[in-house]
């Protein structure tokens, strides 16, 4: 499971960005419908695979999200709780933005997706989600965005502002993906596109265009169940995640003990970072054809050697995650997943 936070992958928070509000357009550069398809065709041939258009509206679901946050759901990630009045009304804070340009960038999903675990060799090997195995998707998506920013400059001129965010700014980017028809939210709680299944990352451009708005796309999740059944921790119920449950936040985010009762499961699991399960059940990724790996050049990591990552030094800590999503674990946490894995935590 790529995310336990409703809305995006759990990381760091980063300082906002300004909220002051740019310069407006002259009269005479008011943006068309023409413009809105030449952005979403620049996207696509800069390298982005899915790309949209909605508002920086309220959230459409404020009392779950609440919720969420009051029922400890949210397990350790404060700085989350801490953001939830921007999450719920970001037009608080970005009262400048007219449009939000969604955008969704391609990883290679997992060899075997038709496997609920990766099943490691022996209990020997730990797996890494698939979302992580490649270069560190910030930085690539971090680098298209500014490139599609310049495009639009040029085009709009120097009127053109924008903020730019890859799941670190405080935004439901899942919530504007599916309004901007990128997918629908599905029971997993991923975004799903009906031909490119949810084996994506997410990032948008805040823009002071006053772009024509993506339809949304209706939800083809069924009466389908499968990624709730398939889930080792029972994280997940028709359309919500308790993050305390999951094994990504508890691999990735839980920076102190992982409780006892869940060992069993994440050994089960067999994953030492992330975790893939309730995406590589889902019937629609099961439709999704492999491509060259857009967030990054394809990693050969998908497994590691536990009893290699016991005797990781902070030297070898930073040569094996540097420049990947992987380093979000530090070191102790490498060393704790792995002795879970191999059954060497004492879960008394």
């Amino acid at each position: 499971m790529m995310s336990a936070d409703p809305s995006q992958m759990p990381t760091a928070p980063r300082p906002a960005a300004s909220s002051s509000p740019p310069p407006s357009f002259a009269p005479h550069a008011a943006p068309t419908a023409d413009l809105s398809l030449w952005i979403k065709q620049t996207a696509l041939e800069i390298g982005f695979d899915l790309a949209g258009i909605t508002t920086l509206a309220p959230s459409s679901r404020p009392d779950y999200i609440r919720d969420w946050f009051n029922s400890g759901r949210h397990g350790t990630m404060d700085y989350l709780q801490r953001h939830a009045p921007t999450k719920l009304d970001p037009q608080t804070h970005w009262s400048w933005v007219k449009s939000v340009i969604i955008l969704g960038l391609h990883y290679d999903p997992p060899e075997n997706r038709t496997l609920s675990s990766p099943q490691p060799d022996g209990n020997n090997q730990g797996a890494i989600a698939a979302y992580a195995r490649g270069r560190d998707y910030h930085r690539v998506m971090a680098g298209l965005l500014k490139r599609l920013a310049a495009a639009i400059r040029s085009k709009r001129g120097a009127g053109f502002q924008s903020v730019a965010g890859v799941d670190a700014t405080p935004l439901l980017e899942r919530e504007m993906a599916a309004r901007a028809g990128l997918g629908w939210i599905g029971k997993n709680t991923m975004v799903i596109h009906p031909k490119k299944g949810s084996w994506f990352v997410l990032g948008e451009l805040l823009t002071n265009l006053d772009l024509p708005l993506d339809a949304p796309m209706a939800d083809h999740c069924g009466t389908c169940t499968r990624c709730i059944e398939a889930c080792p921790t029972a994280a997940l119920t028709p359309y919500q995640m308790d993050a305390s449950r999951c094994i990504s936040y508890q691999l990735i985010e839980n920076r102190g003990e992982i409780p006892p009762a869940l060992h069993e499961p994440i050994r089960e699991a067999g994953y030492l970072v992330g975790c893939d399960i309730c995406q590589s059940v889902c019937p629609h990724n099961s439709k999704v054809v492999p491509k060259p790996n857009s967030a990054g050049a394809p990693s050969r990591d998908g497994t590691i050697p536990l009893h290699a990552v016991l005797n990781w030094d902070d030297q070898q800590w930073d040569r094996m995650t540097r420049g990947r999503a992987t380093r979000r674990v530090k070191l102790p946490m490498w060393k704790r997943n792995a002795e879970i894995l191999l059954g060497h935590r004492d879960p008394s």
